[in-house]
């Protein structure tokens, strides 16, 4: 049976392979991408969205949305993705072919899920800053209803950031919407944190691999990850470089074969303190109430390599 994806993101350079990895799917179906501020501004992101589906040559409707948090303000560029946050390689890019449509991206994520609900089973896939998806929510109270697996990439399990001290860069960049979202009783969801991407991250032997793959499409990911690549390694020392949302969007193409270990418990995020604010935060007594996210604690990296690979290799 076709899987079928509502993608929402901040395209930076994880993004886009995640994009490509679901777009050279076979058994995949992208019915659309909503976009949001995060890694970059939002008409950088809605820029990147469409070179992507250029490099990809496929061709899906995408929508520009939220252009800063609920509350707080966008965080700025680190720079580790580049300025343009796909390794400052845009500048060298002609115009997108691919160009948005003109639907604001919560409206047009409420239509896509209205409209998948009466057909299919589907999954909503979120790899930024939850910030259209808690305003989708709020605008339709029976959204989370309507959704049948809700797949996010965020948050910090073990409370060891790479934002802060305590919380990841997607939670940390949108918190009240991401309680809203957690909160907002979809009946499936599975969070794939950051420290799985660090603890099962793509070993530079591996990252050679796929860059050696002919076609455009390992052009493009070799071109991308240049600026990453070398602050990850020369400067950093790190024995590979994490992939959070490649990692979340393997577990959205093939649950089964890629998740290796997972727990079901009740989680927050909270919104103060110093070194708290965005922080992840787990009921691991099981004390305050029914469950309501799985955390995926560990995943089959080979199994995931592989939907990497085929991402690279189409095109």
């Amino acid at each position: 049976m076709t899987k079928r994806l509502i993608i929402d993101t901040d395209m930076g350079v994880d993004d886009a392979h995640a994009l490509l990895m679901a777009l050279a799917d076979k058994d995949a179906e992208v019915i659309g991408i909503t976009t949001v501020v995060g890694n970059v501004g939002l008409q950088q992101v809605v820029k990147n969205t469409g070179h992507v589906l250029d490099i990809a040559g496929k061709v899906v409707p995408y929508y520009g949305g939220t252009q800063t948090p609920l509350v707080s303000r966008p965080i700025p560029p680190s720079g580790l993705m580049g300025i343009d946050g796909l390794g400052n390689t845009t500048h060298s890019l002609d115009t997108p072919q691919h160009q948005p449509d003109e639907e604001a991206a919560v409206l047009a994520l409420i239509r896509m899920v209205k409209e998948a609900d009466k057909d299919d089973d589907f999954t909503l896939v979120a790899l930024g800053p939850l910030t259209n998806l808690a305003l989708a929510v709020r605008m339709m109270p029976d959204f989370a209803a309507r959704v049948p697996r809700l797949v996010v990439m965020g948050g910090a399990y073990k409370a060891m950031g790479n934002e802060t001290w305590a919380a990841e860069f997607n939670f940390f960049g949108d918190p009240e919407a991401a309680r809203i979202v957690l909160e907002a009783g979809f009946e499936d969801i599975w969070i794939l944190p950051w420290e799985v991407s660090v603890e099962q991250m793509l070993l530079w032997p591996e990252y050679e691999t796929l860059i050696a793959l002919e076609g455009p499409r390992a052009r493009f990911f070799e071109q991308i990850t240049g600026a990453s690549k070398k602050v990850l390694r020369d400067q950093f020392r790190l024995p590979g470089m994490p992939i959070p949302d490649q990692l979340a969007m393997a577990v959205a193409l093939d649950p089964e074969g890629v998740i290796d270990e997972a727990v079901h418990v009740l989680v927050d995020v909270e919104l103060k303190g110093r070194h708290g604010r965005g922080m992840l935060a787990i009921d691991w007594n099981h004390s305050g109430g029914a469950a309501n996210a799985h955390i995926v604690t560990r995943v089959h990296k080979d199994a995931a390599l592989k939907i990497m690979k085929a991402g690279l290799s189409v095109g």
